[in-house]
């Protein structure tokens, strides 16, 4: 299967990934990455000491990933309601205690639960905040996980804090699903700010 294969960076495309700003990826395409005589670890090690920071959507996979160490220095961990169970002994409201262990031990700095309409709910290793979702009459669900992950990541790089850029990508994502198809929800920074402002 194509989706199996290794993905091989040049030095040149490894540069080139490893300047800084954000990745936003799955955990099953960066098992795939390899750097030229490395493996998916070293070349996601060298990604983050060139100063890219990761974000991985793990989706309903959770951490039972076959090699966590993939996850390891990981700027956000980001999972859905069935993610978290398979994470944390069934549980959707795990003990912060454990999740800040976890982020502890594998040196991330922040897991993400994505909560649907209730919004997320941010950890770290300082404890959890939530973000409130939004109503909304659902047309489509179709791309709104990407389109969380991917304003996350936008807001992010423009210099938002860690809380606010998680509120921008829950209204992105609310915003999205009352549209049909994976593109019909597209929207610029303006037309999200005023969903949200909306709806406050």
């Amino acid at each position: 299967d194509a989706d199996d294969l290794p993905m091989v960076l040049s030095e040149e495309a490894l540069h080139d990934l490893g300047a800084p700003g954000f990745v936003y990826t799955t955990w099953q395409r960066a098992a795939r990455l390899r750097a030229p005589g490395h493996d998916a670890v070293d070349t996601l090690t060298r990604m983050r000491m060139r100063g890219r920071m990761l974000v991985f959507d793990l989706d309903v996979g959770g951490l039972t990933s076959e090699d966590p160490e993939l996850l390891r220095g990981a700027h956000i961990v980001m999972m859905n309601d069935r993610g978290f169970e398979q994470s944390f002994g069934g549980s959707i409201e795990p003990q912060p205690d454990a999740v800040a262990g976890w982020l502890h031990e594998f040196e991330v700095e922040a897991l993400l639960h994505t909560r649907a309409e209730a919004g997320a709910r941010v950890y770290t290793r300082d404890g959890a905040t939530d973000v409130a979702g939004h109503r909304v009459d659902v047309v489509d669900v179709t791309g709104a996980g990407d389109t969380l992950g991917g304003a996350l990541v936008w807001a992010l790089g423009t210099g938002c804090g860690l809380v606010e850029a998680v509120e921008f990508a829950v209204a992105a994502a609310s915003r999205s699903v009352m549209h049909l198809g994976p593109q019909g929800g597209v929207a610029d920074r303006e037309e999200i700010i005023d969903f949200m402002n909306g709806r406050r």
